[in-house]
This record gives C-alpha cells, structure tokens and sequence, in this order.
C-alpha cells in the first residue's frame, strides 16, 4: 500500500475544530462555505473511525493525545512523527513522548521542515526531545513514571540506522545534556561531535 502521512492531535485550534466545532479553524471553513459536521471525538478516533489508521500512517506531532489515542495509535500500528522543536517553537504545546516511549510506539523524531524550524539536526531533535520530556508541565502527567534515557531519543529518528560509531558519539553527546558544562567545554562538544561523525568509518 502507499505510505501516508498527515498532521494530527497538533494544535488547540485543531482540537476545538474537532470537539465542537468552533475556533479559528471552523471560522475559516465557514469563510468558504466548506461544510463541516463537527465529530465530537478527537483527530486520532476520528481517524481511526475513517479507517485511515488501518494503513498505518505517519501521524506527526500528536500533542494533544489521551491514553485512548495512545492505545488506538498502538493497536492500529500507526507510527507517530514527534517534532519537538517545532511543537515548541510554533507554541503548540509538548508531546507525550515519555508516554509513546513507554508504551512501545512506533515513534520517530522530525523536524516538520524549514517552514516551521529553523535547523533539520536530528540529533539536537533527539536531545531536545530528550531534555523536555522530563519537564512536567502543570495539569500533565502523562508518562512521567518513565524517564526518557538518551538511548530511548536515539533509538526514535526515522531512517537507515546510523554507524555504531556515530550511535556511540551521539548518545555521549545526549548524556552530556544533563551534566552542567561551562561555554567552553559546550563549544569543545560542539566541535568534537562534527569532527568525529566527519571521521566516522
């Protein structure tokens, strides 16, 4: 079958679309007369009631997801796209992805594109999805019973896997994440990280 991808359980504005049929997303819909029967439930069932989840598509973002998403996701075999930069920088709020890890998703890491991010570093994606899963948000405590380990960011960006060497490099360099540097030994790392992987066999 063909591969498909499509955004979901991304932003506020996609979630009232979705629940009650208001918000900015509903208002543009009506500035164009584009009917819309308001589903009530949220993008992952609504998905899985179109059957779209049975093709096991690429869901990116999923940030606004409860544990009965998370269990469709799971059941379906659907994978999700976590952009956290991206997630981050356009305000819409943080993934779950302790939660995907611990729950044994299909997970990868992206960078939603030049559009909406302004670096495609996988592996800076890895550590700052590393890094803000451990930050627990007011009201949210999905996952936190598990702690994401620089492995488990390492083990999520889509793709060929990487030269053992490179995987060597890049988890040392997430395990420094949590070690307070001083700037120069920060700049030292940024350096040995491009130098190595250059020289990586």
């Amino acid at each position: 079958h063909l591969p498909v991808m499509i955004h979901a359980a991304e932003s506020a504005a996609e979630k009232t679309l979705m629940l009650s049929g208001s918000g900015p997303f509903a208002a543009g819909l009506r500035q164009r007369n584009i009917a819309w029967l308001t589903p009530g439930v949220s993008s992952v069932q609504y998905l899985y009631r179109l059957g779209v989840l049975y093709a096991q598509p690429l869901l990116a973002h999923c940030i606004n997801v409860d544990d009965q998403d998370i269990d469709i996701i799971k059941s379906t075999n659907a994978k999700v796209a976590h952009c956290p930069k991206s997630n981050a920088k356009l305000r819409h709020g943080s993934a779950p992805f302790a939660k995907f890890v611990s729950e044994g998703l299909r997970v990868g890491l992206g960078s939603d594109s030049v559009a909406s991010n302004n670096t495609c570093d996988l592996l800076e994606e890895a550590r700052f999805a590393m890094l803000l899963s451990r930050v627990k948000w007011f009201g949210d405590d999905r996952g936190f019973a598990y702690e994401v380990t620089a492995q488990d960011a390492l083990r999520a960006p889509p793709g060929a896997a990487p030269k053992l060497s490179e995987w060597k490099i890049a988890s040392a360099l997430c395990a420094r994440a949590l070690r307070p540097t001083s700037p120069s030994s920060r700049s030292q790392g940024r350096i040995t990280r491009r130098s190595m992987i250059q020289r990586a066999p």
